[in-house]
């Protein structure tokens, strides 16, 4: 595991430093090393970024030379790292880890990442025991373990499905003789009423537009786009200079990007296709030359840069917009408290097929939805306010 800490200023000596951290195997026992790093104050995140890298790499030279060999980046994904590492061949972690090794000739790295995440919770509870040993009733009582911490059916069938495919995996390579999940009843999906996507009104999503004016650039820029274009937070994360055409209004949404074990992996959108959206409000476009005007004085808008980077840099992700709409909401109470990156795409969808009575083909199209039916069944919802008026208004007898 390998990484930098969040810089700081260091008044002793008057620059800037931050930390770059690893955890390494020596001699069968995990260790945490550590070394700073200084910069000059006042550099731009491009020359901050190249700085540090070039850092890093003399630091990993100088550990190699020592034998220590940094452990890949764990990320959440450490305890069944460091389970893996100080457990037998035989135990169902290191089966899971061969496992997920088997499967990224034909997963995403977003698909390995979350198979990743999933084992993580399974090995908590089956991780240390020899996988010959683990019986049906083992995995019925992680299963039962699941629904008692409050997980919803479609997660504690994903946790039953990989658990099965481990099995499966290890009897193929003589690790069990039978597969125990046999044995075990599939989850079972209890009759829930279907919850309505939390979305917006026009008023309140007025009010969310004008407190972003008073936040830092980037978190504005990322509000106004989510809510004007209805993309996803992965898609907006993914978005370069290259993408947005000012000129002609338009935003081309060709790749996502997320960040795995560390670094940037780019990768096609949901549906595995391109769109273009346009730029249809004179106050989106108004922000975003505003925004391409500050980036460009800090030599930030070339082609190739990512559109919203974070302050230190790299890109953007769900996880950074939580922090700053949470920080966003103690700050304004009337933010309500459901808002969340995907919120925005609601509201989008909502407003413009029942407000703005906008053809929901075209909507689908925006959206980057396949098939219409996804756009209609979701997005095409009525609050009960906008019921009641259209009702009032409807001579019946």
């Amino acid at each position: 595991m390998l990484k930098y800490t969040k810089p700081k200023i260091s008044v002793k000596k008057g620059k800037m430093v931050c930390k770059l951290k690893c955890t390494a195997r020596i001699d069968g026992v995990l260790k945490n090393y550590e070394k700073g790093v200084y910069y000059p104050i006042g550099l731009n995140d491009r020359e901050r970024d190249e700085l540090l890298e070039k850092r890093k790499a003399e630091i990993l030279e100088k550990w190699k030379e020592k034998g220590i060999i940094p452990l890949p980046h764990a990320g959440t994904h450490k305890y069944i790292n460091t389970m893996v590492a100080e457990s037998n061949d035989d135990t169902f972690a290191c089966v899971a880890m061969k496992y997920v090794e088997h499967r990224t000739f034909d997963r995403s790295p977003m698909g390995i990442e979350t198979l990743k995440t999933t084992l993580t919770d399974i090995c908590r509870y089956l991780g240390k025991k020899p996988i010959k040993d683990i019986k049906p009733r083992d995995i019925v009582e992680y299963i039962d373990g699941c629904y008692k911490r409050g997980m919803h059916f479609e997660s504690v069938n994903l946790k039953f499905g990989e658990i099965r495919r481990v099995f499966r995996y290890a009897e193929m390579m003589d690790y069990v003789e039978s597969n125990p999940v046999d044995k075990v009843l599939p989850p079972r999906k209890k009759k829930e009423m279907k919850k309505q996507p939390f979305f917006m009104s026009l008023e309140q999503l007025e009010d969310i537009l004008n407190v972003a004016d008073s936040c830092n650039d980037r978190f504005r820029m990322a509000i106004y786009t989510l809510a004007y274009t209805g993309m996803r937070i992965g898609e907006l994360s993914g978005l370069k200079w290259e993408d947005i055409d000012i000129k002609n209004k338009s935003i081309h949404v060709c790749r996502g990007a997320h960040i795995i074990s560390g670094e940037i992996v780019e990768h096609p959108t949901k549906n595995g296709e391109d769109r273009y959206i346009p730029i249809f409000s004179d106050r989106f476009l108004k922000a975003l030359e505003e925004y391409q005007n500050i980036k460009e004085m800090a030599n930030e808008a070339k082609p190739s840069d990512y559109f919203i980077i974070r302050r230190y840099g790299g890109i953007i992700d769900s996880s950074w917009f939580s922090d700053n709409m949470n920080y966003l909401k103690k700050r304004c109470p009337s933010v309500p408290r459901e808002l969340h990156a995907h919120s925005f795409r609601h509201t989008f969808a909502s407003i413009m097929i029942s407000k703005r009575g906008i053809n929901p083909v075209i909507i689908a199209q925006i959206l980057g939805h396949k098939t219409i039916d996804i756009t209609l069944f979701t997005y095409n919802h009525t609050k009960y306010e906008d019921v009641k008026e259209i009702m009032e208004n409807v001579k019946y007898l």
